[in-house]
């Protein structure tokens, strides 16, 4: 209807912007990844909005972005298989935000991704270290960070509210370090994030904070600071759902990949405070009143598993 009604006007300055977000710079390393992103995003708008941003599509082009999912459905299929070959265990899973139009064509709202035993953090002393690829992405996020309290195998079930709260032994403050050799991962799709183990290379976690119920969890207001000035401030139920509903579609997701979640298993539940680019040198400081804060410092590492922990 909001479509249809005219009262959405696309001018010059809007095609532009569209184009600079579709076909970024990269040269030809990125050229692939950015085709598949743009022949998809574009084929899964309403018609109108194509239309009126003035691009092109045919039949043709319908039936590659049917191949394009397909194969994509594949591969997501394969993540376990990676993970399986990685030459650490899996403390965790972080859990992240798919937006539209991806949520509606996959089904789900929340992606997940393996956080690796070597890249964990715990209560540090003084400031951390977060560990970014050079000429890649990195950037930290404050997060929630539940801790299971008992093993859960990988059997298909439907959780609601309570039976998931009950499953959680504690909540942490955290901080996720969101890192990847390939710059352009956040703006390529939910599958090449996927792809690329969720875009994790770290979790701090710090420490635990005092609740007793999912409005207490929710009420958390996280605070993130980069070189001292506050970059987000947000409330933890200000995720979709809250921060269970996070835990609840990991448990969808794990029991679709027969993967079982051990007692112990950290969730980090998603960017409460915004997803803040970061560089070597700047200190980070995620905090919740009443509570010690996270501090930590962007360092550079080389794309290699003997050099970032987590990679």
């Amino acid at each position: 209807r909001t479509y249809s009604s005219n009262a959405i006007a696309v001018g010059t300055q809007g095609r532009e912007l569209a184009h600079a977000v579709l076909s970024p710079s990269g040269g030809w390393l990125v050229a692939p990844a950015t085709w598949i992103n743009r022949t998809i995003t574009v084929g899964l708008l309403p018609s109108q909005v194509r239309e009126r941003y003035g691009m092109t599509w045919t039949p043709r082009q319908d039936r590659i972005v049917a191949r394009l999912l397909s194969v994509l459905r594949a591969t997501r299929r394969l993540l376990p298989d990676a993970i399986a070959l990685w030459p650490d265990r899996v403390a965790g899973w972080k859990v992240g935000r798919i937006h539209e139009p991806w949520a509606s064509e996959l089904g789900t709202d929340r992606l997940a991704g393996p956080i690796f035993r070597r890249a964990v953090t715990t209560d540090p002393a003084g400031e951390a270290v977060v560990r970014l690829f050079r000429d890649g992405f990195g950037a930290v996020e404050g997060e929630l960070v539940l801790v299971t309290a008992v093993d859960v195998p990988p059997r298909a079930r439907t959780w609601d509210a309570a039976e998931t709260l009950a499953l959680v032994r504690s909540a942490h403050l955290g901080v996720e370090v969101a890192s990847s050799p390939f710059p352009g991962i956040n703006d390529q799709g939910p599958l090449v994030t996927i792809s690329d183990f969720g875009n994790n290379n770290g979790l701090i976690v710090g420490p635990a904070l005092a609740w007793a119920s999912a409005d207490d969890l929710g009420a958390f207001v996280i605070e993130t600071r980069l070189d001292g000035e506050t970059v987000g401030c947000a409330a933890v139920g200000t995720l979709p759902g809250g921060p269970l509903e996070s835990l609840r579609k990991l448990l969808g997701i794990c029991a679709q990949r027969r993967l079982e979640l051990p007692a112990g298993t950290l969730v980090s539940t998603g960017a409460v405070t915004g997803v803040h680019v970061a560089r070597a040198g700047q200190q980070a400081e995620v905090a919740v009143a009443g509570y010690p804060a996270i501090r930590c410092r962007a360092t550079y590492v080389a794309g290699s598993p003997g050099a970032a922990p987590a990679r």
